[in-house]
């Protein structure tokens, strides 16, 4: 008799789930949001994309049900410069690749690097997957809790 355990059992199915993701009240950018189970919840993680601020993992892949540990990582935003007419005297950014240049009134030009390096916004929260009813889970964060 072939016994298979820990796959996707009757007691503990795993379940889609889906929603958007919102920082300071709004569907902020790409990046990924996973599910670890904890306080005894055995089970698959489970992982995917947010695009445009939203995310779905279908049941194949899905967690769960149960408690678990809920981390979103955000790509960091790059920086931008602003830039004017080109016929405006001052200041005139212009943004090539990760580099800018930086028009200085008297005419003279300073090259330096946009700053790039900013990390990942990242979160940690907790949610009990249902085991039935609506598979939607919307989280809300804030930039300032960072």
């Amino acid at each position: 008799m072939l016994s298979l355990l820990g796959c996707g059992s009757d007691s503990n199915p795993r379940r889609a789930i889906y929603g958007e993701i919102r920082v300071d009240g709004l569907e902020d950018g790409n990046g990924s949001i996973s599910f670890f189970p904890t306080d005894g919840n055995r089970g698959p993680a489970a992982s995917t994309a947010i695009v445009a601020g939203r995310y779905e993992v279908t049941k194949e892949n899905g967690p769960y049900a149960g408690p678990h540990r809920v981390m979103v990582g955000i790509a960091a935003k790059e920086p931008t410069l602003p830039s004017q007419d080109s016929s405006a005297p001052g200041k005139q950014a212009v943004v090539e690749g990760k580099q800018a240049l930086i028009q200085i009134p008297d005419g003279r030009s300073a090259d330096r690097a946009a700053q790039s390096t900013a990390a990942p916004r990242k979160w940690d929260t907790k949610f009990n997957v249902p085991a039935d009813g609506d598979p939607r889970k919307d989280f809300s964060f804030s930039s300032a809790s960072l």
